[in-house]
């Protein structure tokens, strides 16, 4: 019953297709990577020097993460009289009926019922205005049309009364306090003390995982810009922009939606679109040769007992009952080249080196 966004931001990535030879060491090549010499010229990838990114654990982020918690589990001040007004945050119970026979997705009978921002645009036109000037308790009859463009097809254009009783307005939130009873009805921990030692432990990880992504980041894009693409397969770049634009699509068609919704929706026409996916297309294939430039002249190779190594810890890592069903998904071709990407950084991380800035040195 509430409008549905769009899917934000997709992450969407084009597996490269790949042709690997049986037997022995197997390194995958694709077509417009036969004679990299005419497309890319490699620069320095070896030696590359890069201040690593922090890791350490302040106290503010710790209280950042308590503070994040706590509020988690505010609770509002219950208003229990008076109207509601434009701009009112109200807990309602609602059901939606479609010809006197209650709707999937539109009831909520919950004992906790559904906090509602009037004004906010979450349900569809009409619903949080006709709460206004209700008093609380009340229960309001709404008669609504579901707008014709709406993402659940079978709803679009439908004619539907909705129940609403107002339970309360929200006043200000009441945040519980941090403390051992707090983290013992909510952790798994017995004292305040002990889950904060568990937060600093936490931040510490994912800190170390976060930065050696953030290093490599750093890393490569030295390598990229050292490196002097000639030129771009064309080909190639067209047929990533269409392997997204079929992503794009199918991933509207689950909303219910058509290419041309999704775009309407985005607020870009078809040629806006291309042209963002051939400017995201053209940054992909210059990493693709520049991978393989290096993958090229390191030599290097994903031998077959590697391959069954690893391919069995990235079914593991990923959910896959077995190998073969990864491989059915992926392609065996997709896991190689994973597999090589990984070869490859390895090489340009091993060789990179870390320096402090001046700032950093100053600061310890």
């Amino acid at each position: 019953m509430k409008k549905r966004g769009l899917f934000g931001a997709i992450v969407l990535a084009a597996a490269v297709a790949a042709a690997g030879c049986s037997g022995g060491n197997q390194t995958v090549k694709t077509d417009y990577v036969d004679d990299l010499s005419q497309y890319v010229e490699l620069g320095e990838y070896k030696g590359i020097e890069y201040e690593p990114a922090s890791t350490e654990v302040t106290e503010e982020d710790v209280q950042m993460e308590i503070d994040s918690l706590v509020q988690s589990y505010a609770d509002y001040e219950q208003i229990t009289e008076g109207t509601v007004a434009d701009g009112d945050t109200v807990n309602i119970n609602y059901t939606g009926m479609q010809d006197g026979t209650a709707f999937d997705g539109g009831t909520d009978d919950s004992e906790e019922g559904t906090n509602l921002t009037i004004g906010s645009g979450s349900f569809i036109d009409g619903f949080e205005e006709g709460l206004i000037g209700a008093s609380v308790g009340d229960t309001v009859t709404l008669n609504l049309t579901f707008p014709d463009d709406y993402y659940n097809s079978e709803m679009a254009g439908v004619d539907v009364v909705f129940e609403v009783t107002v339970n309360y307005i929200c006043g200000e939130p009441v945040v519980p306090e941090f403390n051992d009873e707090f983290v013992q009805a909510h952790t798994e921990y017995e004292t305040a003390a002990e889950f904060e030692e568990y937060i600093r432990s936490y931040l510490a990880d994912y800190k170390a995982s976060s930065a050696e992504a953030a290093d490599q980041d750093t890393v490569w894009q030295q390598v990229m810009d050292n490196a002097t693409i000639t030129q771009l397969p064309q080909d190639k770049v067209d047929e990533e922009v269409e392997a997204m634009y079929a992503a794009y699509e199918e991933y509207a068609g689950y909303y219910g939606m058509t290419m041309e919704d999704f775009l309407e929706q985005s607020g870009m026409t078809e040629e806006d679109f291309r042209a963002e996916m051939t400017t995201y297309a053209e940054e992909t294939v210059s990493r693709q040769l520049v991978f393989y430039a290096i993958v090229e002249a390191e030599g290097l190779t994903i031998s077959d007992e590697e391959y069954a190594e690893q391919a069995q810890t990235m079914a593991d890592d990923y959910g896959y009952e077995s190998v073969e069903a990864m491989e059915e998904a992926l392609g065996q071709d997709v896991l190689k080249e994973d597999m090589l990407w990984t070869k490859a950084l390895a090489v340009v991380m091993d060789n990179a080196q870390a320096v402090q800035s001046a700032e950093t040195d100053e600061a310890e």
